[in-house]
């Protein structure tokens, strides 16, 4: 198990994995919307249906598996939204 998810339509999502603690859990931003609209060919009727599309979308999510999971000193950890995007905007530079 990578990444586990839990969410309300009106708090949205937040991710964290197998033995992250609750108070650790990361709540999913995209940088070019504001809180609570879904990003650019998003459509959604709930934060948390944005959240999902956002987080789950296909390509994101298989790179978020394979490149933005670490173990550090035996822990598993994952990426914040703004160290994903971070990365994205210096790989494209």
């Amino acid at each position: 198990m990578q990444l586990v998810m839990a969410g309300n339509d009106t708090q949205g999502i937040r991710y964290g994995t197998i033995e992250t603690s609750e108070k650790y859990y990361l709540e999913w931003k995209e940088p070019n919307s504001t809180q609570g609209l879904p990003a650019a060919g998003v459509t959604a009727d709930t934060l948390l249906d944005t959240h999902l599309a956002q987080l789950c979308d296909k390509h994101r999510f298989l790179q978020l598996i394979h490149d933005f999971i670490v173990f550090d000193a035996g822990v598993k950890k994952t990426c914040r939204h703004n160290q994903f995007f971070g990365i994205q905007a210096a790989k494209n530079m």
